[in-house]
């Protein structure tokens, strides 16, 4: 609606600027019929004669031949077209009076054309009613009042252009955006997307350039309400389906780009800062983005140790005394296969029983099979879904997707919402929180229980013991080990 009265606004003043200015002169021709000897009931025969002609009349002012002839008078190259352009005719009701009116950009032309006009129609009209020569015309045309050149012009008129421009305008916002409602599918409030995916909606992240810039907001502002979004999503989870114990989440969505790395990260960090080990397992080998928001490398991971290469412990990055990552590793060329492997089954049962909780990123649902192979063989599953961007029938068709293969779908999370209906939340928690709370190696209150970040004077812990397994055999994996090392975090600069 706003950007239909701008577009209004603008070209109202467009059109009164740019259009050159147009005067109006008019000249009004009285019509009689002639009633002879004085004759009362002639002189009424004579003006009911008149007023049946009067259109008759009309048609002659604005005749080629009238037209001509004017163009013929005043010359300065004008022609009968362009006479019968500027002239426009019409009758007062119940009168015998006919109103010629012209318009020219320049005022004293206008007048000139309108005295004209008259003088020549008069003319004819005298010649047409005149059968014999010998008798005086049964009806005449005399000019009533004359022409003068008009002082101001009458277009454009910028009162008028501009209230005309704004209602339009007005109107034509209001019809866009009831059209762009009616054909909008995307999901834009909680309720939407409970009905879409039939699951609760455990939290709901507004949007913050902060987000697009850092990824990790509980680092770079720890009190900001994006933050607060992703403590809700922690909390949440805690009890949603509490007959069931989900320490293994994996993290998909419906479609790219909808937000899902950013929640595995930054619910990971939640997690840690209520005192729990976290996991991280990058699984998405299409666009690998987690170990990038945490500086790691990603030079060995996943894919060594689901093809057999490797242990997993060795391939565990610590980043801080709570949060591990299992990054991605080299991007293999057949994804689904490699997750379908009865090593990844091994992998998630032994990471679930040396952690508090395991968070897994993988690539959407509606795009590759990956999260489908991944989803019956974890605790539960979290959609994250965009503001705005993610369709109703994509949320539904991606819930689908994860009860077909017999996955437990915890429930939804909706990104990126519009800023204004937050308004208000950044100052009352600016005002609300006395103290700094977040956690790691970031930021720690006086007081807090928060775990000391690692660095010189805090050493990283040992990694979490090996399992046992069968294959590859335990002298493979000391060779693997002896001749890759073990690569140490990369920290980003603080």
């Amino acid at each position: 609606m706003l950007a239909g009265l701008l577009l209004g606004l603008l070209v109202s003043v467009g059109v009164t600027v740019l259009v050159p200015p147009t005067y109006s002169a008019s000249v009004t021709i009285f019509v009689s019929a002639r009633s002879p000897g004085g004759d009362v009931a002639a002189a009424v025969e004579g003006g009911d004669l008149s007023a049946q002609r009067m259109a008759t009349y009309l048609e002659v002012l604005r005749s080629q031949r009238v037209a001509t002839q004017v163009a013929e008078r005043l010359g300065g190259g004008l022609t009968a077209d362009e006479v019968l352009d500027r002239v426009s005719a019409s009758t007062t009701p119940d009168t015998l009076l006919l109103t010629a009116t012209v318009e020219d950009q320049s005022p004293q032309r206008a007048a000139d054309i309108a005295n004209t006009l008259a003088e020549r129609f008069n003319a004819n009209v005298a010649e047409l009613e005149q059968p014999d020569p010998q008798t005086a015309p049964v009806v005449t045309a005399r000019t009533f009042e004359t022409a003068v050149p008009p002082v101001t012009p009458t277009q454009p008129r910028p009162v008028l252009n501009l209230s005309l421009g704004l209602v339009l305008g007005l109107l034509a916002g209001i019809g866009l955006a009831l059209l762009r409602n009616a054909v909008d599918q995307s999901i834009k409030s909680r309720e939407q997307l409970r009905h879409a995916v039939d699951a609760p909606v455990l939290a709901t992240i507004a949007e913050d350039n902060d987000v697009r810039a850092h990824g990790l907001v509980l680092r770079e502002r720890p009190r900001g309400r994006v933050a607060e979004g992703f403590r809700q999503l922690r909390a949440n989870l805690e009890f949603v389906d509490i007959n069931h114990e989900h320490r293994t989440i994996l993290v998909t969505s419906a479609g790219p780009g909808q937000g899902t790395t950013t929640t595995v990260c930054n619910l990971a960090l939640a997690m840690a800062d209520a005192g729990r080990r976290v996991l991280v397992i990058e699984a998405d080998f299409r666009r690998p983005q987690a170990a990038d928001l945490f500086g790691i490398e990603r030079t060995v991971g996943l894919t060594n140790v689901l093809a057999g290469r490797m242990d997993w412990a060795p391939a565990v990055h610590r980043w801080h005394d709570s949060i591990d990552l299992l990054p991605s590793g080299p991007l293999p060329p057949n994804p689904s296969e490699l997750l379908s492997q009865p090593t990844m089954v091994r992998l998630l049962a032994d990471v679930r029983a040396r952690y508090d909780a395991v968070i897994i990123d993988s690539p959407p649902l509606g795009t590759v099979s990956d999260a489908s192979v991944l989803a019956p063989r974890v605790d539960g599953v979290v959609l994250v879904v965009r503001w705005g961007k993610t369709t109703t029938s994509a949320a539904g068709d991606a819930a689908d997707n994860l009860r077909t293969v017999s996955a437990r779908l915890l429930g939804s999370v909706l990104m990126m919402i519009h800023r204004s209906r937050h308004v208000g939340d950044d100052q009352y928690l600016a005002t609300a929180l006395g103290t700094q709370y977040a956690v790691g190696p970031w930021s720690v209150s006086p007081g807090s229980s928060s775990l000391a970040p690692a660095g010189p004077d805090h050493p990283p812990p040992s990694p979490p013991p090996q399992a046992p397994t069968a294959e590859p055999p335990a002298e493979a994996v000391l060779a693997a080990t002896a001749q890759r090392p073990t690569p140490r975090p990369r920290r980003r600069p603080e």
